[in-house]
Formats: C-alpha cells, sequence, structure tokens
C-alpha cells in the first residue's frame, strides 16, 4: 500500500519510512506480505492487519525517560562494596618482604 495513500500526516509518513526503510518499494509502497491461509481473502485480511500493525509500531512514540537520582543508600552500599572487593584482592597479593 502506498504510503501517501494512508490518511498520514507528512510526518507521520516519513517515520514510517525511517522505521520499515527495509519494507518500502521504489514505488513508495510498504511490502507486507500474507500466504499462511488458503483463502485469498483470509490471506488479504491477514496482510492488512499486519500493515496496521507495522504503521502502529513506526508511530508508537515512547515515553520519556524521567531521569532520577541513585539514593545515598544504594551509594554507599555500591562503595562499600568496591571497598571490600579492593581489600579482598589486596589480601591475596604476595609481599616480597614476608608479611602475609
Amino acid at each position: 500500500m502506498s504510503i501517501a495513500a494512508c490518511g498520514l500526516t507528512a510526518e507521520q509518513q516519513q517515520d514510517v519510512r525511517t522505521h520499515h526503510a527495509g519494507r518500502i518499494s521504489a514505488q513508495d509502497e510498504l511490502v507486507v506480505w500474507a500466504g499462511e491461509r488458503r483463502s485469498q481473502l483470509q490471506n488479504r485480511r491477514a496482510a492488512y492487519r499486519r500493515l496496521e500493525a507495522l504503521i502502529r509500531a513506526a508511530l508508537d512514540r515512547p515515553e520519556p525517560r524521567i531521569a532520577t537520582r541513585t539514593p545515598r543508600r544504594a551509594h554507599e552500599q555500591r562503595l562499600d562494596a568496591k571497598r571490600r572487593r579492593s581489600q579482598r584482592k589486596r589480601d591475596r597479593r604476595w609481599r616480597p618482604d614476608g608479611t602475609d
């Protein structure tokens, strides 16, 4: 189906083109194929459902992430774990003066 004939705004058409660039033909058509059913009508309906799902996926805007601070306790726990790990590795080292 031609992207221009889908009734989308110019911005939405561009979103579909960029999101599904591999499925766009030289005639600016979004190519969808269905051949699971024995009936042409059933295959056509399945193809329209896929086309609708592809367009919805291209137009779906993810919700923006809200940046949050790491809680102080979690930050302290992470640093404490790093100190313990560092101490454990330091204790494994061989010292030439024989002080173990």
